[in-house]
């Protein structure tokens, strides 16, 4: 049997266990790094749209529940509860991206390499993901099969879906 591809402990993108469970809601896993992002201004909507900075953690794990943003499908939320220490209060998490093979997760805190955690997945916004996903591969087939229209490019978001 073959063994999964890993980075620096961490698995790649494409070998995940959200990847290979979609109906995985949560996860225990390790901290494998944690790295200061670069600074950089977020507006907020309730500062009427003037621009604060806030500090944010760059974070891979060995594994991941959390989907990374990618082909269209926007990352999932959840949150990322520390196992031990004195502060066990969950993480919320807005937002995991992919760079390279590596699943990065933005965190407003920071967490040491080795630290146990436990991941969890917001599972109504995974679920409308599923469901718009595989709507758009049935749509897209029945467009091809009787029309012969490829699909180009497809997205998703909160409100309304495209596809090209």
């Amino acid at each position: 049997m073959a063994q999964p591809e890993q980075t620096s402990k961490g698995r790649v993108v494409g070998d995940l266990s959200c990847q290979s469970d979609s109906y995985l809601k949560t996860l225990e896993t390790e901290v494998i790094s944690c790295e200061k992002a670069p600074k950089h201004a977020h507006k907020s909507k309730k500062s009427n749209g003037h621009s604060h900075s806030h500090d944010e953690w760059l974070i891979e794990c060995a594994d991941s529940v959390l989907f990374p943003e990618g082909g269209g499908q926007p990352s999932d939320h959840g949150t990322i509860t520390p196992l031990s220490g004195s502060d066990q209060t969950p993480i919320p998490i807005k937002n995991v991206q992919r760079q390279g093979l590596r699943c990065v997760i933005y965190s407003p805190k920071p967490l040491s390499p080795g630290d146990r955690i436990r991941q969890e997945v917001d599972w109504k916004r995974r679920w409308d993901h599923m469901q718009q996903h595989t709507g758009q591969h049935l749509l897209s087939a029945v467009m091809q099969h009787r029309h012969d229209l490829k699909t180009l490019g497809w997205g998703m978001g909160a409100e309304e879906g495209k596809i090209c």
